[in-house]
Protein backbone atom coordinates (compact mmCIF):
# COMPACT_ATOMS: atom_id res chain seq x y z
CA UNK A 1 0.00 0.00 0.00
CA UNK A 2 1.49 3.29 -0.69
CA UNK A 3 2.82 5.60 2.15
CA UNK A 4 0.18 8.31 1.32
CA UNK A 5 -2.70 5.59 0.94
CA UNK A 6 -5.41 5.95 3.92
CA UNK A 7 -5.57 2.80 5.60
CA UNK A 8 -8.84 0.31 5.54
CA UNK A 9 -10.59 1.30 8.41
CA UNK A 10 -11.03 -0.80 10.98
CA UNK A 11 -8.02 -3.65 9.76
CA UNK A 12 -8.93 -5.78 12.86
CA UNK A 13 -8.86 -9.29 11.66
CA UNK A 14 -10.75 -12.00 13.70
CA UNK A 15 -10.48 -15.64 14.35
CA UNK A 16 -12.94 -18.43 14.21
CA UNK A 17 -11.48 -21.53 15.89
CA UNK A 18 -15.10 -23.83 15.92
CA UNK A 19 -15.18 -26.31 13.36
CA UNK A 20 -17.89 -24.18 11.24
CA UNK A 21 -15.08 -21.58 10.85
CA UNK A 22 -11.69 -22.55 10.42
CA UNK A 23 -9.23 -19.78 10.75
CA UNK A 24 -7.13 -18.66 9.02
CA UNK A 25 -3.41 -18.43 9.66
CA UNK A 26 -2.03 -15.15 11.36
CA UNK A 27 0.48 -14.11 8.37
CA UNK A 28 13.50 1.38 1.21
CA UNK A 29 14.71 2.35 -0.70
CA UNK A 30 16.98 -0.22 -1.44
CA UNK A 31 20.45 0.77 -1.26
CA UNK A 32 23.10 -1.75 -2.46
CA UNK A 33 26.62 -1.85 -3.27
CA UNK A 34 28.39 -2.31 -6.15
CA UNK A 35 31.55 -4.47 -7.29
CA UNK A 36 33.65 -1.63 -7.71
CA UNK A 37 32.81 1.16 -5.30
CA UNK A 38 35.75 1.94 -2.82
CA UNK A 39 32.78 3.18 0.03
CA UNK A 40 30.75 1.88 2.18
CA UNK A 41 28.59 5.09 1.02
CA UNK A 42 26.84 3.27 -1.94
CA UNK A 43 24.09 4.59 -2.88
CA UNK A 44 22.18 6.31 -5.77
CA UNK A 45 18.47 7.52 -6.65
CA UNK A 46 18.26 5.57 -9.53
CA UNK A 47 18.96 1.98 -7.41
CA UNK A 48 15.99 3.07 -4.63
CA UNK A 49 12.93 2.96 -6.81
CA UNK A 50 10.94 0.44 -4.88
CA UNK A 51 10.10 1.20 -1.76
CA UNK A 52 7.75 -0.94 0.33
CA UNK A 53 5.71 0.26 3.30
CA UNK A 54 5.59 -2.50 5.75
CA UNK A 55 3.12 -3.36 7.81
CA UNK A 56 2.28 -2.06 11.29
CA UNK A 57 0.45 -4.59 13.06
CA UNK A 58 -0.99 -8.51 12.29
CA UNK A 59 -4.42 -8.25 11.79
CA UNK A 60 -6.99 -9.57 14.85
CA UNK A 61 -9.74 -12.15 14.38
CA UNK A 62 -12.30 -13.36 16.12
CA UNK A 63 -12.13 -17.19 17.70
CA UNK A 64 -15.62 -18.67 17.99
CA UNK A 65 -15.46 -20.96 21.38
CA UNK A 66 -18.78 -22.85 20.20
CA UNK A 67 -22.35 -22.77 20.82
CA UNK A 68 -21.94 -24.04 24.38
CA UNK A 69 -25.96 -24.28 26.21
CA UNK A 70 -28.89 -24.82 24.25
CA UNK A 71 -30.48 -22.00 25.18
CA UNK A 72 -27.28 -19.63 25.19
CA UNK A 73 -27.65 -20.92 21.14
CA UNK A 74 -30.87 -19.53 20.77
CA UNK A 75 -31.28 -16.64 18.00
CA UNK A 76 -31.08 -13.13 19.15
CA UNK A 77 -35.10 -12.56 18.80
CA UNK A 78 -36.21 -15.25 20.76
CA UNK A 79 -33.81 -14.62 23.16
CA UNK A 80 -34.72 -10.80 24.10
CA UNK A 81 -38.32 -12.44 23.59
CA UNK A 82 -37.85 -14.61 26.18
CA UNK A 83 -36.17 -11.98 28.67
CA UNK A 84 -39.55 -9.43 28.29
CA UNK A 85 -41.62 -12.70 28.50
CA UNK A 86 -39.85 -13.40 31.90
CA UNK A 87 -40.54 -9.92 32.85
CA UNK A 88 -43.73 -9.26 31.77
CA UNK A 89 -44.67 -13.34 33.71
CA UNK A 90 -42.89 -11.56 36.81
CA UNK A 91 -45.52 -8.76 36.83
CA UNK A 92 -48.30 -10.95 36.10
CA UNK A 93 -47.43 -12.89 39.21
CA UNK A 94 -47.37 -9.56 41.52
CA UNK A 95 -50.31 -8.20 40.80
CA UNK A 96 -52.52 -11.32 40.54
CA UNK A 97 -51.37 -13.38 44.03
CA UNK A 98 -49.21 -10.16 45.16
CA UNK A 99 -50.15 -9.28 49.44
CA UNK A 100 -50.58 -5.72 48.23
CA UNK A 101 -53.43 -3.90 46.72
CA UNK A 102 -53.95 -0.07 45.15
CA UNK A 103 -56.69 2.10 46.49
CA UNK A 104 -57.85 5.55 44.28
CA UNK A 105 -56.09 7.29 45.09
CA UNK A 106 -53.27 5.63 45.38
CA UNK A 107 -51.34 6.40 49.60
CA UNK A 108 -47.97 7.26 49.28
CA UNK A 109 -46.87 3.58 50.57
CA UNK A 110 -48.42 2.18 47.87
CA UNK A 111 -46.79 4.46 45.05
CA UNK A 112 -43.48 3.59 47.03
CA UNK A 113 -44.20 -0.42 46.52
CA UNK A 114 -45.26 0.42 43.02
CA UNK A 115 -41.94 2.61 42.21
CA UNK A 116 -39.92 0.13 43.68
CA UNK A 117 -41.72 -2.99 41.63
CA UNK A 118 -41.13 -1.08 38.68
CA UNK A 119 -37.07 -0.45 39.27
CA UNK A 120 -37.21 -4.35 40.05
CA UNK A 121 -38.75 -5.29 36.84
CA UNK A 122 -36.49 -2.93 35.12
CA UNK A 123 -33.63 -4.38 36.60
CA UNK A 124 -34.27 -7.92 36.12
CA UNK A 125 -35.32 -7.38 31.96
CA UNK A 126 -32.05 -5.52 31.21
CA UNK A 127 -30.21 -8.44 32.90
CA UNK A 128 -31.87 -10.67 30.62
CA UNK A 129 -31.35 -8.25 27.85
CA UNK A 130 -28.01 -8.02 28.54
CA UNK A 131 -27.90 -11.67 28.48
CA UNK A 132 -29.86 -12.33 25.18
CA UNK A 133 -26.81 -9.75 23.33
CA UNK A 134 -23.74 -11.51 24.72
CA UNK A 135 -21.06 -10.63 22.50
CA UNK A 136 -22.06 -7.56 21.03
CA UNK A 137 -19.71 -5.67 23.48
CA UNK A 138 -16.57 -7.60 22.44
CA UNK A 139 -18.20 -6.54 18.23
CA UNK A 140 -17.85 -3.26 19.20
CA UNK A 141 -14.62 -3.01 20.72
CA UNK A 142 -13.44 -4.91 17.26
CA UNK A 143 -15.12 -2.48 15.42
CA UNK A 144 -13.84 0.60 17.79
CA UNK A 145 -10.14 -0.50 19.26
CA UNK A 146 -7.18 -1.95 17.46
CA UNK A 147 -4.81 -4.53 18.78
CA UNK A 148 -2.19 -7.37 18.79
CA UNK A 149 -4.51 -9.94 20.22
CA UNK A 150 -7.54 -12.01 18.77
CA UNK A 151 -10.98 -11.33 20.45
CA UNK A 152 -12.94 -14.04 21.75
CA UNK A 153 -16.52 -14.73 21.17
CA UNK A 154 -17.92 -16.06 24.59
CA UNK A 155 -20.31 -19.21 24.29
CA UNK A 156 -22.91 -17.62 25.03
CA UNK A 157 -22.43 -15.58 21.37
CA UNK A 158 -25.79 -15.58 19.39
CA UNK A 159 -25.69 -17.52 16.06
CA UNK A 160 -26.70 -13.91 14.53
CA UNK A 161 -23.34 -12.96 16.17
CA UNK A 162 -21.15 -15.75 15.17
CA UNK A 163 -22.42 -15.54 11.93
CA UNK A 164 -21.94 -11.38 11.79
CA UNK A 165 -18.10 -12.69 12.97
CA UNK A 166 -17.66 -15.03 10.03
CA UNK A 167 -18.40 -13.02 7.59
CA UNK A 168 -16.62 -10.22 9.06
CA UNK A 169 -13.70 -12.85 8.95
CA UNK A 170 -14.37 -13.79 5.62
CA UNK A 171 -14.19 -9.51 4.78
CA UNK A 172 -11.01 -9.35 6.29
CA UNK A 173 -9.27 -12.05 4.43
CA UNK A 174 -10.76 -10.68 1.54
CA UNK A 175 -8.74 -7.74 2.08
CA UNK A 176 -5.56 -8.59 3.24
CA UNK A 177 -5.43 -10.73 -0.05
CA UNK A 178 -6.33 -7.95 -2.08
CA UNK A 179 -3.58 -5.96 -0.37
CA UNK A 180 -1.29 -8.82 -0.91
CA UNK A 181 -2.03 -9.15 -4.29
CA UNK A 182 -1.66 -5.19 -4.95
CA UNK A 183 1.85 -4.79 -3.44
CA UNK A 184 3.18 -8.29 -5.15
CA UNK A 185 1.86 -6.99 -8.03
CA UNK A 186 3.65 -3.12 -7.62
CA UNK A 187 7.10 -4.74 -6.26
CA UNK A 188 6.82 -7.10 -9.58
CA UNK A 189 6.22 -3.81 -11.61
CA UNK A 190 9.22 -2.40 -9.57
CA UNK A 191 11.44 -4.86 -10.26
CA UNK A 192 10.44 -5.05 -13.56
CA UNK A 193 11.11 -1.44 -14.21
CA UNK A 194 14.88 -2.01 -12.48
CA UNK A 195 15.72 -4.45 -14.89
CA UNK A 196 14.56 -2.11 -17.84
CA UNK A 197 16.85 0.77 -16.12
CA UNK A 198 19.81 -2.15 -15.84
CA UNK A 199 19.22 -2.71 -19.45
CA UNK A 200 19.53 0.88 -20.61
CA UNK A 201 22.04 1.84 -18.62
CA UNK A 202 24.45 -1.43 -19.58
CA UNK A 203 23.28 -0.82 -23.70
CA UNK A 204 22.97 2.56 -23.95
CA UNK A 205 25.06 4.73 -21.28
CA UNK A 206 27.41 1.92 -20.96
CA UNK A 207 28.08 1.44 -24.80
CA UNK A 208 28.22 5.30 -25.41
CA UNK A 209 30.79 5.10 -22.40
CA UNK A 210 32.86 2.38 -24.13
CA UNK A 211 32.73 4.60 -27.47
CA UNK A 212 34.00 7.80 -25.72
CA UNK A 213 37.26 5.95 -24.20
CA UNK A 214 37.92 4.24 -27.66
CA UNK A 215 37.61 8.02 -29.04
CA UNK A 216 39.92 9.81 -26.21
CA UNK A 217 42.02 6.89 -26.90
CA UNK A 218 42.25 7.60 -30.46
CA UNK A 219 42.70 11.53 -30.08
CA UNK A 220 45.38 10.68 -27.84
CA UNK A 221 47.49 9.19 -30.08
CA UNK A 222 47.63 12.02 -32.55
CA UNK A 223 47.39 14.97 -29.89
CA UNK A 224 50.26 16.85 -28.63
CA UNK A 225 52.32 15.83 -25.67
CA UNK A 226 51.41 18.79 -23.74
CA UNK A 227 47.84 17.61 -23.84
CA UNK A 228 48.85 13.76 -23.11
CA UNK A 229 48.25 14.30 -19.12
CA UNK A 230 44.81 16.49 -19.63
CA UNK A 231 43.65 13.31 -21.63
CA UNK A 232 44.60 10.54 -19.48
CA UNK A 233 42.53 12.52 -16.67
CA UNK A 234 39.37 12.45 -19.02
CA UNK A 235 39.97 8.77 -19.62
CA UNK A 236 40.34 8.33 -16.25
CA UNK A 237 37.22 9.84 -15.17
CA UNK A 238 35.54 8.35 -17.64
CA UNK A 239 36.71 4.74 -16.89
CA UNK A 240 35.47 5.41 -12.85
CA UNK A 241 31.57 6.23 -14.82
CA UNK A 242 31.70 3.25 -17.00
CA UNK A 243 32.23 1.07 -13.89
CA UNK A 244 29.75 2.87 -11.41
CA UNK A 245 27.70 2.76 -14.79
CA UNK A 246 27.71 -1.02 -14.57
CA UNK A 247 28.02 -1.66 -11.18
CA UNK A 248 24.47 0.43 -11.09
CA UNK A 249 23.37 -1.62 -13.80
CA UNK A 250 24.19 -5.61 -11.75
CA UNK A 251 22.38 -3.80 -8.64
CA UNK A 252 19.58 -2.72 -10.60
CA UNK A 253 19.29 -6.19 -12.86
CA UNK A 254 21.17 -9.60 -10.73
CA UNK A 255 21.45 -11.08 -13.98
CA UNK A 256 23.61 -13.99 -12.45
CA UNK A 257 20.28 -14.43 -9.96
CA UNK A 258 18.13 -15.19 -14.01
CA UNK A 259 21.11 -17.12 -15.43
CA UNK A 260 23.13 -19.17 -12.88
CA UNK A 261 20.83 -19.08 -10.08
CA UNK A 262 20.04 -17.60 -5.89
CA UNK A 263 23.77 -19.67 -5.29
CA UNK A 264 26.33 -17.76 -7.54
CA UNK A 265 23.91 -14.48 -6.85
CA UNK A 266 24.66 -14.46 -3.53
CA UNK A 267 28.33 -15.53 -3.54
CA UNK A 268 28.44 -12.22 -6.45
CA UNK A 269 27.06 -9.58 -3.58
CA UNK A 270 29.15 -11.82 -1.09
CA UNK A 271 31.80 -10.76 -3.04
CA UNK A 272 30.79 -7.28 -3.23
CA UNK A 273 30.94 -6.70 0.13
CA UNK A 274 34.66 -8.40 0.49
CA UNK A 275 35.86 -5.80 -2.02
CA UNK A 276 34.33 -2.96 0.72
CA UNK A 277 36.72 -4.49 3.50
CA UNK A 278 34.59 -7.54 4.76
CA UNK A 279 35.43 -11.03 5.74
CA UNK A 280 32.46 -13.26 4.15
CA UNK A 281 31.52 -16.14 4.17
CA UNK A 282 29.01 -18.19 2.19
CA UNK A 283 27.28 -21.86 3.68
CA UNK A 284 24.78 -23.24 0.90
CA UNK A 285 23.16 -26.47 2.11
CA UNK A 286 22.24 -28.83 -1.19
CA UNK A 287 20.82 -27.80 -4.36
CA UNK A 288 18.18 -25.40 -4.27
CA UNK A 289 15.44 -25.81 -7.20
CA UNK A 290 15.53 -22.22 -8.94
CA UNK A 291 12.09 -20.68 -8.12
CA UNK A 292 12.01 -16.53 -9.61
CA UNK A 293 10.04 -14.78 -6.79
CA UNK A 294 11.58 -16.79 -3.85
CA UNK A 295 14.81 -16.38 -4.94
CA UNK A 296 14.55 -12.19 -6.16
CA UNK A 297 12.99 -12.09 -2.69
CA UNK A 298 16.03 -14.08 -0.75
CA UNK A 299 18.11 -11.99 -3.31
CA UNK A 300 16.94 -8.54 -2.53
CA UNK A 301 16.72 -9.12 1.46
CA UNK A 302 20.24 -10.18 1.44
CA UNK A 303 21.22 -7.45 -0.21
CA UNK A 304 19.64 -4.87 1.63
CA UNK A 305 21.15 -6.26 5.19
CA UNK A 306 24.64 -6.58 3.41
CA UNK A 307 24.26 -3.08 2.69
CA UNK A 308 23.15 -2.18 6.21
CA UNK A 309 26.14 -3.84 7.63
CA UNK A 310 28.64 -2.05 5.42
CA UNK A 311 26.46 1.11 6.27
CA UNK A 312 26.17 1.11 10.00
CA UNK A 313 27.40 -2.72 11.82
CA UNK A 314 30.80 -1.33 11.95
CA UNK A 315 31.26 -4.84 11.16
CA UNK A 316 34.16 -7.26 10.09
CA UNK A 317 32.82 -10.45 9.04
CA UNK A 318 29.54 -11.70 7.45
CA UNK A 319 28.41 -15.32 7.37
CA UNK A 320 24.91 -15.88 4.67
CA UNK A 321 23.99 -19.58 5.32
CA UNK A 322 20.70 -20.87 3.19
CA UNK A 323 19.77 -24.41 4.09
CA UNK A 324 16.23 -25.95 3.50
CA UNK A 325 13.74 -26.99 6.61
CA UNK A 326 11.24 -29.20 5.24
CA UNK A 327 8.91 -27.22 2.74
CA UNK A 328 10.75 -24.04 3.94
CA UNK A 329 13.86 -22.42 2.97
CA UNK A 330 15.99 -20.76 5.86
CA UNK A 331 18.15 -17.72 5.23
CA UNK A 332 20.68 -16.52 7.86
CA UNK A 333 22.61 -13.13 7.52
CA UNK A 334 24.58 -12.55 10.88
CA UNK A 335 27.56 -10.20 11.50
CA UNK A 336 29.78 -9.64 14.21
CA UNK A 337 29.22 -5.86 14.43
CA UNK A 338 28.22 -3.28 17.59
CA UNK A 339 24.79 -5.08 17.74
CA UNK A 340 22.68 -2.21 18.51
CA UNK A 341 18.90 -2.58 18.80
CA UNK A 342 16.38 0.41 17.73
CA UNK A 343 13.42 0.75 15.84
CA UNK A 344 12.95 -0.76 12.16
CA UNK A 345 13.49 1.90 9.61
CA UNK A 346 12.68 1.67 6.28
CA UNK A 347 15.35 -1.06 5.04
CA UNK A 348 14.30 -3.55 7.53
CA UNK A 349 10.79 -2.54 7.24
CA UNK A 350 11.09 -3.06 3.32
CA UNK A 351 12.83 -6.65 3.77
CA UNK A 352 9.93 -7.97 6.66
CA UNK A 353 7.17 -6.72 3.94
CA UNK A 354 9.15 -8.95 1.01
CA UNK A 355 9.26 -11.46 3.21
CA UNK A 356 5.49 -11.48 4.23
CA UNK A 357 4.42 -10.98 0.52
CA UNK A 358 5.84 -13.98 -0.48
CA UNK A 359 4.37 -15.92 2.64
CA UNK A 360 7.49 -16.04 4.68
CA UNK A 361 8.76 -15.15 7.99
CA UNK A 362 11.03 -12.26 9.06
CA UNK A 363 13.05 -12.01 12.33
CA UNK A 364 15.57 -9.54 13.11
CA UNK A 365 18.08 -9.92 16.88
CA UNK A 366 20.74 -7.65 18.15
CA UNK A 367 22.99 -8.84 20.49
CA UNK A 368 24.94 -5.56 22.14
CA UNK A 369 28.72 -6.31 21.35
CA UNK A 370 28.13 -9.59 19.41
CA UNK A 371 26.83 -8.59 16.10
CA UNK A 372 23.20 -8.48 14.54
CA UNK A 373 21.07 -11.79 12.87
CA UNK A 374 18.46 -11.45 10.35
CA UNK A 375 16.60 -14.61 9.77
CA UNK A 376 13.99 -15.63 7.21
CA UNK A 377 11.97 -18.53 5.93
CA UNK A 378 10.15 -18.03 3.00
CA UNK A 379 8.52 -21.12 1.08
CA UNK A 380 10.21 -23.20 -1.34
CA UNK A 381 7.84 -22.91 -3.53
CA UNK A 382 6.28 -19.31 -3.95
CA UNK A 383 5.91 -19.31 -8.19
CA UNK A 384 5.93 -22.92 -9.28
CA UNK A 385 9.25 -24.26 -7.97
CA UNK A 386 9.37 -27.52 -8.60
CA UNK A 387 11.23 -30.87 -6.46
CA UNK A 388 13.40 -31.32 -9.36
CA UNK A 389 17.31 -32.06 -9.36
CA UNK A 390 19.40 -29.36 -10.79
CA UNK A 391 18.27 -28.53 -14.43
CA UNK A 392 19.07 -29.84 -17.56
CA UNK A 393 19.20 -26.82 -19.57
CA UNK A 394 23.11 -26.42 -21.31
CA UNK A 395 25.78 -24.08 -19.45
CA UNK A 396 25.85 -21.17 -21.22
CA UNK A 397 28.96 -21.27 -22.90
CA UNK A 398 31.49 -17.78 -22.30
CA UNK A 399 32.83 -16.61 -25.90
CA UNK A 400 37.02 -16.48 -25.85
CA UNK A 401 36.37 -13.55 -28.63
CA UNK A 402 36.29 -10.19 -28.05
CA UNK A 403 33.14 -8.49 -28.60
CA UNK A 404 32.77 -6.17 -32.31
CA UNK A 405 34.44 -2.76 -31.89
CA UNK A 406 32.01 0.51 -32.04
CA UNK A 407 30.21 0.36 -35.02
CA UNK A 408 31.40 -3.17 -36.43
CA UNK A 409 29.08 -5.60 -37.67
CA UNK A 410 28.90 -9.59 -38.30
CA UNK A 411 28.92 -10.81 -41.66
Amino acid sequence: MPPDEAPIPGPISVELDSPAYSSRRAAKPMPSFGRNDNSAEVSAPVACSCAISPRSESPRRYRDTGNGHRVRSMPMFWRLFLANAVALAVAFLALAFGLVTVSVPPTSDQLFILILGFASLLLVNAAMASYGLTGMSELREAIAHRSDEPIVLPAGAAPELRTLAATYNAMLDRLENERTATARAALRAHEDERARLGRDLHDEIGQNLTFLLLRLRDVGKAAPPELEAELEAVSDATRTTLEHVRSLSRQLRPGALADLGLKPALASLLDDARQLGLSTDLQFAGWVTPDAERDLAIYRVVQEALTNIIKHAQATSVTVSVERIDDMLAVRIADDGHGRAGIDGTGTGSMRERVRLVGGTFRREASPGVGTTVAIEVPFAVSGGTESGPPTRPIPTISMFPPPAWGETDD
